[in-house]
């Protein structure tokens, strides 16, 4: 009896030690990972729309914060926080393109997320722990497949852009496919939906040198 409650009595003292001391780990943004955006205040980013119409975007905003991921379920305190950073660009009509990064386990994937310009999907980028762009690595779903793959070399308007991602995902079903071309130092190259040029990189114009 004496060892069962002892048992109860050091498990207890235990997870109020842990409950009491115990800090959430932290998962900050990287250097690797902030080079993975091009994009810095001011820059100017034009595009061509599938009308062939110019729309021009400028970097307006840098926005870094922690977010708060689960609890534990032992002592109900928080067990980590991420750093995220969204590098927001912005057009005269109010048109907006995001970019982000996370901070993430040392040594695991981390991922360029891209979103906006009124397309209703998300890209991924997704690149190792030293900034290389993952290599023809495929996820089947049910309905549908996404694809990561990496090129040398790949020919946009007319210009030919280095070390690019691809990201596209495309329906089983329905046939729907999205298409992203990315680089680390143009950024967002080319946005397509069902073969649909939606928007080319024309020129970037930054601010600042690099």
């Amino acid at each position: 009896m004496k060892t069962i409650r002892f048992k109860i009595l050091t498990t207890a003292l235990t997870v109020l030690a842990y409950s009491c001391c115990s800090e959430p780990r932290r998962y900050p943004l990287r250097e690797v990972d902030k080079l993975m955006i091009p994009y810095q205040i001011g820059d100017i980013v034009r595009y061509v729309d599938d009308k062939g119409l110019p729309v021009t975007l400028v970097a307006t905003e840098i926005l870094d914060k922690w977010v708060p991921g689960e609890d534990d379920e032992l002592t109900g305190n928080l067990r980590d926080l991420t750093e995220h950073r969204t590098v927001v660009l912005r057009s005269e009509n109010e048109e907006i393109l995001c970019i982000g990064v996370s901070g993430r386990k040392r040594g695991a994937e981390g991922s360029v997320r891209v979103w906006g310009l009124g397309l209703h999907f998300n890209f991924w980028i997704i690149y190792d722990s030293k900034g290389g762009f993952i290599v023809d690595t495929q996820y089947n779903y049910e309905h549908f497949v996404r694809k990561f793959l990496t090129y040398d070399s790949v020919l946009i308007n007319n210009l030919f852009y280095y070390d690019v991602a691809m990201h596209e995902e495309r329906g089983f079903v329905r046939l729907d496919s999205d298409l992203i071309y990315y680089n680390k130092t143009h950024g967002v190259l080319q946005l397509r939906e069902n073969e649909k040029k939606l928007f080319t990189l024309d020129t970037v114009i930054f601010a600042g040198a690099r």
